[in-house]
């Protein structure tokens, strides 16, 4: 709180002896210059590092310019792959993404982790791009339940982005900082193709980023 006041008690009074509040014995007093006591959730953003396509499939080229899936998010530089002449729902690709370079202490309890992916199509009437899943993984292994909350939906003519998670969700598993700090933490993007014609279409991906929602209280850490 701010000002000159002098506390009696349980209560908080100012200088001419009047009284401000009557502070209840279970009321949390935050001071400005003390740290954030019980009330102290973080949140933080990054992109990786590394990318890399691990489909094989046929059927289609393999994404080309992974490099260019980081924070810059501006549609400016992307990734791509074309496919052709699909008549089945392969996968197309295996987007296995890591070292996102967080740095949350040690001592913190992660509360949920969110992935948002940038991405669209050129056409969406011949060769359908779609998601299959989306999933966290860890030392080269996927870890907890995966995404699947747009599996079969089609991607946007237009740049879209779509969040999988939320602020609550640990997808299955207790996540320590250690985890998520470390390079093999990353996220795998199966995407997949479809045709009800034959043709050709072209999948585009600008960005993919993981948000992580922390408690820490540096009172007792």
């Amino acid at each position: 709180y701010e000002g000159n006041v002098t506390v009696y008690g349980d209560d908080e009074w100012n200088e001419s002896q009047e009284l401000i509040r009557d502070i209840d014995c279970e009321e949390v007093v935050s001071d400005p210059d003390v740290g954030c006591g019980r009330d102290c959730e973080f949140s933080v953003s990054s992109c990786p590092s590394s990318s890399q396509d691990f489909d094989q499939t046929e059927g289609y080229s393999s994404w080309k310019d992974l490099g260019n899936i980081d924070c810059n998010c501006s549609g400016a530089t992307f990734a791509t792959t074309t496919v052709t002449n699909v008549t089945a729902a392969p996968f197309a690709g295996d987007i296995q993404t890591w070292d996102y370079g967080f740095n949350i202490p040690l001592g913190a309890e992660i509360r949920g982790v969110m992935v948002s992916i940038k991405r669209k199509q050129d056409d969406n009437t011949d060769c359908i791009f779609s998601d299959e899943s989306v999933e966290l993984m860890y030392a080269g292994n996927t870890v907890g339940v995966p995404n699947i909350t747009q599996q079969g939906v089609p991607w946007d003519t237009n740049w879209e982005t779509v969040w999988y998670g939320n602020s609550t969700d640990l997808w299955s598993n207790n996540w320590a900082p250690s985890q998520i700090n470390s390079p093999t933490f990353g996220v795998r993007y199966l995407p997949q193709v479809s045709a009800p014609t034959v043709g050709v279409d072209t999948g585009y991906l600008d960005c993919i980023t993981v948000t992580v929602k922390y408690f820490y209280d540096e009172n007792t850490n």
